[in-house]
């Protein structure tokens, strides 16, 4: 489940989630 990790990731950076999508 990648989607807890992502989840604590966009918390932190939020910004690198935008560009991991």
């Amino acid at each position: 489940e990648d989607e807890s990790l992502r989840k604590w990731k966009e918390k932190l950076l939020g910004h690198i989630d935008d560009n991991e999508n």
